[in-house]
C-alpha cells in the first residue's frame, strides 16, 4: 500500500503506537497505588517510546536534593526504586537540563558533561542517555532520565522528539502527582499522617485473601496509648492530639517499608505486618513498647508518663476473615491492659511481657 498525505503505513504505525504509548503515561493509576510504584506506567512508558533500558524521574525538591524514582525496563516484578541525590555534585547535563527545562542527549560515556556517579544508572554502564528538563506547573523542576546499555546509542532525532513530547510528559507527572496528593488526604489521617480507618479495612482484606492465596501467615498489632483520658482530663485534648501525632511517628520510624500502621479509634492503632509470625511481631512490638517508653512527651517532665500496650493476633491461626483478626488483637490487647499495662500480650490468654 502507498504513503497516504505523505505517510506510509509503517509511518502510521509507528504514530500509533506513540500516540497509545502516551495515552497511557497521561492516564492515572489505580485507586490505593500511593508510593513509588505510582511512577511505573510513566517510567515504562518513556522507556517503550524511545527503546530505552531504564529510565528515571527526578524531582528538585531541595537546592541539594533530587528525589529520583526509577525503573529498570525487564526486571522482575517491575519494581520502582527511590533514591536521593545531590545536584549540587553535577555540573554537567543534569544540572544544565534541571536549571533549563531544556533537552540534552550525551550519546557515549565518556561525553565531559556526564558523571556517571550522577548522571549515570546504579550498577550499569550506559551506552547513552538523553535527559529530558520538565517545566511542571505546580511542582518542583524534573528531570526524566532515559538509558540505553547496548546497542545504537540515543541521538539527535530522540532529542528532538523529547523536546516536542515534554510538555506531555510534564502534564502526565503533573497529573499524577496532584491525583496521588489528592487521593493520600483521603485515606489518611488528618492528626497523625498514618493511613486512616477505611484503608486499613480495604488493606487488611487484600493481605487476607493473598495469605490465602499463597498460604503465608502475617500478624497484627493493635496498639492503645495508656491512660490517654487521665492524660487529657490534666493537660487538655490539645496536648493529648500531640502526643498521638509523636507516638505515630515513634512507631514508623520503627516498621519496615512492607508494614502499614493505621489509626483505629480514638487513640488505638492497627498495624500490619506482611509475611510475619506471632514471634517477629512480638520482636518488633517489644521494640516500639520500648522506643514508646523511652521517647519525651510533652507532659512527662511534670510526672505523667506515656506508655503503651498491644496486642497481637496472626493470620490463620487467629482468625481467617479481617473482623476476627481485629477482635483476636483487640482481646490480645484487653489481656496485656488487664496485666498492667505498659506490655505485649501475644494472644487473649497470654501472660504478656515487659
Amino acid at each position: 500500500m502507498g504513503a497516504r498525505n505523505g505517510l506510509t503505513a509503517t509511518d502510521r504505525d509507528a504514530i500509533s503506537k506513540q500516540i497509545s504509548v502516551l495515552g497511557g503515561m497521561l492516564s492515572l493509576p489505580p485507586l490505593g497505588q500511593i508510593g513509588p510504584q505510582k511512577y511505573g506506567p510513566f517510567l515504562r512508558g518513556a522507556s517503550a517510546l524511545f527503546g530505552a533500558d531504564a529510565a528515571t524521574v527526578g524531582f528538585w525538591v531541595a537546592p541539594n536534593e533530587l528525589r529520583r524514582f526509577r525503573a529498570l525496563i525487564g526486571e522482575t516484578g517491575g519494581e520502582i526504586h527511590e533514591d536521593v541525590l545531590d545536584p549540587g555534585l553535577a555540573e554537567g547535563a543534569l544540572r544544565t537540563v534541571l536549571r533549563s527545562g531544556d533537552c540534552l542527549v550525551v550519546e557515549n560515556p565518556d561525553d565531559p558533561r556526564y558523571d556517571p556517579l550522577v548522571e549515570g544508572y546504579p550498577g550499569h554502564d550506559s551506552v547513552s542517555c538523553l535527559l529530558v528538563g520538565l517545566k511542571m506547573r505546580d511542582e518542583p523542576p524534573a528531570v526524566l532520565t532515559l538509558y540505553r546499555f547496548r546497542g545504537e546509542p540515543l541521538r539527535e532525532d530522540d532529542r528532538q522528539f523529547a523536546r516536542a513530547s515534554s510538555p506531555l510528559f510534564a502534564a502526565a507527572l503533573d497529573n499524577l502527582r496532584r491525583f496521588s496528593r489528592a487521593e493520600e488526604l483521603s485515606i489518611t489521617d488528618g492528626l497523625t499522617a498514618v493511613y486512616n480507618y477505611r484503608y486499613l479495612r480495604s488493606t487488611l482484606d487484600k493481605e487476607v485473601a493473598r495469605a490465602r492465596r499463597f498460604g503465608e501467615v502475617f500478624s497484627l498489632i493493635m496498639l492503645d496509648v495508656d491512660h490517654l483520658k487521665q492524660y487529657n482530663d490534666v493537660y487538655g485534648h490539645l496536648r493529648g492530639s500531640e502526643v498521638l501525632r509523636r507516638l505515630a511517628q515513634v512507631v514508623l520510624s520503627e516498621l519496615r517499608a512492607a508494614d502499614i500502621v493505621a489509626k483505629y479509634g480514638g487513640d488505638e492503632f492497627v498495624i500490619i505486618l506482611p509475611q510475619t509470625d506471632r514471634k517477629g511481631a512480638c520482636t518488633l512490638a517489644e521494640r516500639i513498647r520500648g522506643a514508646v517508653e523511652a521517647h519525651s512527651f510533652p507532659g512527662e517532665e511534670e510526672g505523667m508518663s506515656i506508655t503503651s500496650s498491644m496486642g497481637i493476633a496472626q493470620f490463620p491461626e487467629d482468625g481467617e476473615a479481617s473482623r476476627e483478626l481485629l477482635e483476636s488483637a483487640d482481646a490480645a490487647l484487653f489481656a496485656a491492659k488487664r496485666r498492667g499495662r505498659n506490655r505485649v500480650a501475644a494472644e487473649a490468654s497470654s501472660t504478656g511481657s515487659e
